[in-house]
């Protein structure tokens, strides 16, 4: 499966339908859609990186969260989330009641506990881990991306060979998944090392599968990171989430719904002088 499918679903590739590249009136219009656009996404991205909002952190040790192998890990349950971030929904009973949603952590080394923390998003970890860091920042790869996006969608399902699927009922056997599910992440981050892993474990088997799945690929579709701090801009942790599109997408589609009711009534004029 091709990991920009994955998380970028009913969003058209390639060109304009017919391939005949726009001329006059239609040009100029589309060259506008394209600064808009730009602009949408620049200030998007500037936005997300600068303003720290506030948002709930929760655990389950009865319902979704594993004490950890290695050290603490997920799942966590995030809620109250303030504005400047609205996820896209989860699949079908993956968050927990009362949730947002659900998401599992990136660094071994951080620790975090319920409470309230501000948050700011990136595509990368910041300020801790134990691999993987430059500068003190840790891009999350494609393939951690593209496991986090099956798990996001409850689509986490026979991954890496028959059985090898995430238990999202609620209670032993999601904790046992959240288990597994966190070390996978960890191995991908660099956080643990081939040798710490179990081979048999349905983890190990996830990660693999991940890795194979996205090749030489640095997409990581609409999945970033929330490094959260406290109010004493204490570090804690970073988890991930998946984002909804940037607003230049939809600009762009309401621009392009803009000029197809430019054109029927253009048509229709044309078609009423010739009569």
């Amino acid at each position: 499966m091709n990991a920009r499918r994955l998380f970028h679903d009913g969003v058209p590739e390639g060109g304009p339908p017919g391939g005949r590249p726009p001329s006059g009136t239609a040009a100029r219009f589309r060259t506008k859609f394209i600064t808009a656009a730009a602009l949408a996404a620049a200030c998007f991205g500037l936005t997300q990186v600068a303003r720290a909002e506030t948002l709930d952190v929760s655990r389950d040790f009865d319902n979704y969260t594993s004490h950890g192998q290695f050290g603490q890990g997920g799942e966590w349950g995030i809620s109250n989330i303030s504005s400047g971030l609205t996820p896209p929904s989860m699949g079908s009973g993956v968050a927990f009641s009362g949730n947002v949603f659900q998401t599992f952590c990136l660094e071994r080394n951080e620790t975090l506990s319920p409470g309230t923390y501000n948050w700011t998003m990136s595509n990368a970890a910041h300020n801790g881990g134990v691999g993987g860091a430059t500068n003190g920042a840790d891009p999350i790869s494609a393939a951690t991306a593209y496991l986090f996006g099956l798990w996001w969608n409850g689509q986490l399902t026979n991954f890496g060979g028959s059985g090898n699927s995430y238990d999202y009922s609620f209670g032993s056997g999601r904790i046992s998944s959240a288990l597994q599910m966190q070390n996978a992440i960890w191995l991908l981050e660099d956080e643990l090392t081939d040798s710490q892993m179990d081979h048999s474990s349905v983890g190990y088997a996830w990660a693999q599968a991940a890795l194979s799945a996205v090749g030489s690929s640095t997409d990581i579709g609409n999945v970033r990171v929330l490094t959260l701090t406290d109010s004493s801009n204490g570090r804690h942790q970073d988890v991930l989430v998946l984002v909804p599109l940037p607003p230049a997408a939809m600009i762009g589609f309401g621009l392009m719904s803009a000029m197809g009711v430019v054109g029927l009534i253009r048509r229709r004029k044309n078609r009423t002088n010739l009569a």
